[in-house]
């Protein structure tokens, strides 16, 4: 939990640093540190969130596109995080309330809500930037 709050606070780093490294530097950020340091945080907490619930490959896959279509295309790692947390949510509620008996894994069910989600958030995404 405490690797979280450096990431809940880098939401204005991370759109400096969208705007690419030349831009970023010149703007008074360090690159490659703020990337090391964020990298190692971020690793470090789905090290820790797999550790405890399992590895649920897709929500990472998915939550940050269909948070970034949410924000309005700043990245966030809030809206991700709490977009993983309603996929995870959402399909152990639909795990144990269709297949009680079957105890399907519950990364199964994350990838059958979470794939279509996905296609759409991406495909939105690719218009978005086309225009």
């Amino acid at each position: 939990m405490p690797l979280l709050l450096p990431l809940l606070l880098a939401g204005r780093a991370l759109d400096r640093l969208e705007l690419g490294d030349d831009l970023a530097r010149a703007l008074g950020l360090r690159v490659g540190l703020l990337r090391t340091a964020l990298g190692l945080c971020a690793a470090l907490t789905a090290a820790g969130a797999v550790s405890l619930c399992g590895p649920l490959g897709f929500v990472a896959l998915a939550a940050g596109p269909v948070a970034r279509l949410v924000a309005r295309g700043r990245p966030s790692p809030l809206a991700a995080a709490l977009t993983g947390a309603a996929f995870v949510t959402l399909a152990d509620i639909l795990c144990r309330a269709i297949a009680s008996a079957a105890l399907l894994p519950t990364g199964l069910y994350t990838a059958l809500i979470g794939a279509p989600v996905l296609i759409l958030a991406v495909r939105r995404q690719a218009r978005r930037d086309s225009l």
